[in-house]
């Protein structure tokens, strides 16, 4: 396996943190996007944003 340089290896966890980051912030945001989107089930009331966030 090739060796990777220091400024390589800096390069990477630079990226694999904002990955990180990214997927750790953006997680429930993007399934209650999901869950908005699909609607809800049949007989339930129908979603806004009052309703999700519990006022």
């Amino acid at each position: 396996m090739p060796e990777l340089s220091q400024e390589a290896k800096e390069r990477l966890m630079i990226v694999l943190n904002v990955v990180q980051k990214a997927i750790h912030w953006g997680f429930v945001p993007l399934v209650v996007y999901l869950g908005y989107r699909k609607g809800p089930e049949p007989g339930m009331p129908p979603l806004t944003l009052m309703n999700i966030f519990g006022f």
